[in-house]
């Protein structure tokens, strides 16, 4: 029979679901058998995006405060221990707090945690909990090797840390469509979840020095969040009206890659960029901040452009230098694909993560048989 393995997230938004489901959807059936379990409060649990992935809905934590439960947290031990679950994975800070509780209560053998990134404003407390729950984790995976860094800064054992890059799926665009398509505008977009952390003032403060030089330029705000209404009065006050457009939340994104001459990053903090792996699959040049795993993605000059985080002055320098030189787009959005098929595939991160299980599993084979 298959190992049920139970992937546990509280609420979670843009790469971290995705990230979920995409592994979901790519593990070995005949090994593994998936299941997700997650807040009610996400709004994409009417429409999963992993087919034939089982969901369960249980909020484990105060949505208000998660480090207090709920009573969801004792369906969760006793699901764990009706089904004998011997893998469970965790993603997210509120996820990986409680799930562990519960796996340690219900004997779950197997846990492993992947971060994707960490609160920025509970920084203390996070690395305290986190050095205090490793003796409760088979093996934590992060998203990049930043993060990996940072755990072992703060006293997680180098050997219970591996980091597994994101992968996506490579888009199919032929080379030639690239080299050639024209347009009456040029498109530039950001992509994510209109929160702080993601910078997207400085893509705006960019926007409009970049169209007061370019007046074909059109600026696309790709994504939904609370400072949704902060951002658009910005726009406007930054004479943005018909140039910068807010999209809300897209739930296909094949549609927009075919369509964007340079996607934009602006994070201010970042655990990889699941929207910069896909812009380069699809050939888009991508500009981005020098912060978290984004330089192990950008090899400045060579497959997109980094700049200093903070700074929209530079954003719009690096778009507007991409404007001005077709060729050098064309170059950059190859050499990004080239990567993304060498070292960022789906299939890579699958078949790394079920390292992951096959080793704890025999090494837990092992300390039974001691």
């Amino acid at each position: 029979m298959p190992h049920k393995v139970i992937h546990l997230l509280s609420i979670a938004a843009g790469g971290i679901y995705r990230h979920v489901f995409d592994l979901s959807q790519g593990l070995d059936r005949g090994v593994f058998s998936p299941v997700v379990v997650a807040s009610r409060y996400n709004t994409w649990l009417d429409k999963p995006p992993g087919r034939g992935v089982k969901v369960i809905p249980l909020d484990i934590c105060r949505r208000e405060n998660p480090l207090l439960p709920t009573g969801d947290l004792l369906k969760l031990i006793y699901f764990f221990q009706e089904e004998k679950i011997k893998i469970l994975h965790v993603h997210g800070f509120r996820a990986a707090f409680w799930g562990r509780v519960a796996a340690r209560l219900a004997g779950v053998p197997v846990v492993i945690y992947t971060v994707h990134n960490f609160p920025v404003n509970r920084a203390a407390i996070v690395y305290g909990i986190e050095g205090l729950l490793a003796n409760w984790t088979t093996h934590i995976i992060t998203v990049s090797g930043a993060l990996q860094g940072k755990l072992i800064q703060r006293g997680i054992p180098s050997g219970k840390v591996t980091t597994i890059h994101n992968g996506v799926k490579a888009a199919e665009v032929p080379e030639a469509i690239i080299k050639t398509k024209t347009r009456r505008y040029y498109n530039i977009g950001t992509v994510g979840r209109l929160v702080e952390l993601k910078g997207i003032e400085y893509f705006l403060r960019a926007a409009a020095t970049v169209a007061a030089v370019e007046p074909r330029a059109r600026f696309y705000v790709i994504g939904d969040g609370p400072r949704r209404s902060r951002l658009q009065v910005l726009a406007h006050k930054l004479s943005l009206d018909g140039v910068v457009f807010f999209t809300g939340h897209v739930d296909n994104m094949d549609r927009w890659w075919q369509g964007l001459d340079v996607l934009v990053s602006c994070s201010l903090q970042e655990g990889l960029g699941l929207s910069i792996l896909e812009a380069m699959a699809a050939s888009i040049p991508v500009v981005g901040t020098r912060v978290g795993g984004i330089p192990e993605l950008i090899t400045n000059g060579l497959n997109g452009v980094l700049v200093r985080p903070r700074d929209s002055q530079a954003l719009a320098t690096a778009i507007l230098d991409l404007l001005f030189n077709r060729d050098w787009r064309t170059s950059l959005g190859r050499r990004g694909r080239e990567k993304v098929l060498e070292k960022f595939t789906l299939e890579k991160m699958v078949t790394a993560v079920e390292g992951i299980y096959h080793q704890s599993l025999q090494n837990l084979g092992s300390k039974v048989n001691e």
